[in-house]
């Protein structure tokens, strides 16, 4: 099943990049920064600015291979920006 969403981020608490349910089986999760200013910090639940897995640039994807029950968190530089997000679950 393939489900998308556009989340509106947070400068100061970590968003969990989600569809709106668990996800319970491996899964394939894209990101795009969809903005055209600010950087999208994606990371664990405690993600801050100075602490982050990966930088994302305006305009710019990521995509991670998860186990189930994986969580990837975002915050973002500049109140208001959204992330488009995309889940590809596979079948258990």
């Amino acid at each position: 099943m393939i489900r998308t969403r556009n989340l509106t981020l947070s400068t100061s608490t970590p968003i969990e990049l989600t569809i709106a349910d668990t996800v319970q089986s491996s899964n394939t999760l894209v990101v795009q920064n969809n903005n055209d200013s600010g950087y999208i910090y994606l990371g664990t639940d405690s993600v801050s600015s100075s602490s982050y897995g990966y930088k994302l640039f305006p305009g710019q994807g990521f995509t991670i291979e998860l186990s189930a029950y994986s969580r990837l968190y975002a915050l973002c530089s500049a109140n208001t920006m959204t992330a488009a997000v995309m889940v590809i679950e596979r079948a258990i």
